[in-house]
């Protein structure tokens, strides 16, 4: 059996152009249920893990469960808000 939990991976390029496409809204909180009924990622995924390629022009409030270094330096340069969740 495969206990490994489904991570969803995104860029931060990526999560500007659901802003700007008006998949999301940057004055929402994104996190996996807020991604999940916007039907931007499936049931299937349990945490979120952000990366920092691309550009992040919006202020977002993100609650995901794993950063990466450059994703956390843009953000934190544009005032955005994150928290980090738990891995269970």
């Amino acid at each position: 059996l495969n206990k490994q939990k489904k991570n969803w991976k995104t860029k931060l390029g990526d999560l500007q152009l659901l802003i700007e496409t008006k998949k999301i809204k940057s004055s929402d909180k994104i996190d996996i249920k807020y991604l999940q009924s916007s039907k931007i990622i499936k049931k299937k995924y349990e945490k979120i893990k952000i990366l920092g390629q691309g550009e992040i022009k919006d202020k977002l409030n993100l609650e995901v469960h794993f950063l990466s270094s450059s994703a956390k330096e843009k953000l934190s340069k544009n005032g955005s808000t994150i928290k980090i969740l738990e891995s269970k």
